[in-house]
């Protein structure tokens, strides 16, 4: 179940591929994916670990993203819902210390953010 966050690159489809800015490096690498539907994943992560969804997100692609950990914040699992249906854990693993999951308490964003030249993965 371990694999890259590298995988978000490769839910991209070859169409919006982009030239990666200065001093970024694209690679190809050999991983699985675990993919069920949204509502399985889920119920799986919730029985049999206990997790559940912290973070979301809902991308412009149509895509979204969610962050499942425990209570005790001792495992994590990186979820991608894609516009096609389809859920898979693309990062999961365990902390023995409880630090899977740290939200940050005073996050310090830029006045004004600088909009790039439109790059993503």
């Amino acid at each position: 179940m371990r694999s890259g966050l590298l995988g978000l690159s490769m839910l991209v489809s070859v169409s919006q591929a982009q030239e990666p800015p200065k001093n970024f490096q694209t690679m190809t690498v050999p991983f699985y994916l675990v993919c069920s539907t949204p509502t399985e994943l889920r119920d799986v992560l919730l029985e049999e670990h206990g997790e559940v969804a912290m973070i979301a997100g809902w991308l412009d692609t149509d895509n979204q993203y969610l962050l499942y950990t425990n209570e005790g914040g001792t495992s994590m699992s990186f979820v991608i819902h894609k516009s096609d249906g389809q859920a898979c854990i693309i990062w999961s693993g365990t902390s023995a210390e409880g630090k899977a999951f740290i939200p940050n308490p005073e996050p310090s964003f830029p006045e004004q953010p600088e909009i790039g030249d439109g790059w993503n993965l």
